[in-house]
């Protein structure tokens, strides 16, 4: 288990952009809950995004130049833990190869929430 002080939150607008296969329409109860808020850094209650509609939601983000990360954090919203994903799985897309690599799966424990 680790503390919020552990992970810093990264703005990584700069560096890439992020699209996924599903997204509520009305930007969930903020109006404001949309994937690309998942390259923002902050706590704000909009800085989130919102997915009901589909089981199995794929997020891609696509950097344009190299980022080292030393981890991944998930961090669910406090409102509907229905929704939280039982199993995460990341995966890194391989530009000589044309391959998908899987880097892990998680079951997140969400020890804390948004």
């Amino acid at each position: 288990m680790c503390s919020n002080k552990a992970f810093k939150r990264l703005n990584l607008l700069s560096v890439g952009t992020v699209s996924a296969s599903h997204s509520v329409a009305n930007g969930g109860g903020t109006g404001g809950e949309f994937p690309i808020n998942l390259l923002k850094a902050g706590e704000e209650a909009w800085n989130k995004w919102c997915e009901i509609e589909y089981a199995h939601p794929v997020v891609e983000m696509k950097f344009t130049e190299y980022v080292s990360f030393q981890g991944i954090g998930f961090k669910s919203a406090n409102d509907c833990p229905h929704r939280d994903p039982d199993t995460i799985v990341v995966k890194n897309y391989d530009f000589r190869s044309s391959t998908w690599y899987e880097i892990g799966i998680f079951e997140p424990r969400y020890d804390q929430r948004w």
